[in-house]
């Protein structure tokens, strides 16, 4: 499916694939660890969803897999995913990602972001994309903004995270933004 998303927006993922989510190929992680839902029965029905689901109340979502190996020493291997979702009213949708551990600061996922930012704003046409990001998660913070994302607020008790509720920073980019600050 990245080749989709590069031909729609024109980007390259240097290396690193997405797919609909599947499950990975002799991936270091358990599918618990990939997915981080409570349960395994969760975990399989989310993939099961993933794989059968169009654009619609869902959204897309893709696993971050490294199509070379030149990532994590073999091709396929599972490392992270990334989802796009149309939200409540037209026109606006969200996005969510995380990537394993072993690959924090390494671009990835702000290439793979980038990308899915495209898509959002051309093929799935939308006006606004958002994003919620915990408020602990300095990093996921510092990758938003660094993609030109603003911060609108905070949503408290916004999830429930391993039996705690945990408030969110909600950020989000206009389609004008976007487009201003690819040409730039």
């Amino acid at each position: 499916l990245l080749k989709f998303i590069a031909a729609a927006t024109g980007c390259a993922f240097a290396g690193i694939d997405a797919a609909l989510a599947a499950p990975p190929r002799r991936s270091p992680f358990t599918a618990r660890d990939l997915i981080m839902l409570d349960e395994i029965s969760e975990t399989i029905g989310f993939i099961h969803q993933a794989q059968t689901e169009r654009y619609g109340e869902s959204g897309f979502h893709w696993a971050i897999r490294d199509r070379t190996g030149s990532t994590t020493g073999s091709p396929g291997i599972a490392i992270g995913m990334i989802s796009a979702r149309p939200g409540v009213q037209s026109g606006r949708g969200d996005v969510g990602y995380w990537i394993g551990k072993p690959y924090w600061g390494k671009r990835i996922m702000r290439e793979a972001l980038a990308a899915v930012l495209d898509l959002c704003f051309g093929e799935f046409d939308q006006v606004k994309v958002e994003a919620e990001i915990f408020t602990t998660n300095s990093r996921s913070m510092a990758l938003v903004e660094g993609l030109g994302m603003q911060l609108e607020g905070t949503i408290r008790s916004s999830h429930l995270k391993r039996g705690e509720w945990v408030d969110a920073h909600l950020y989000g980019i206009l389609r004008d933004e976007w487009k201003a600050l690819r040409c730039s």
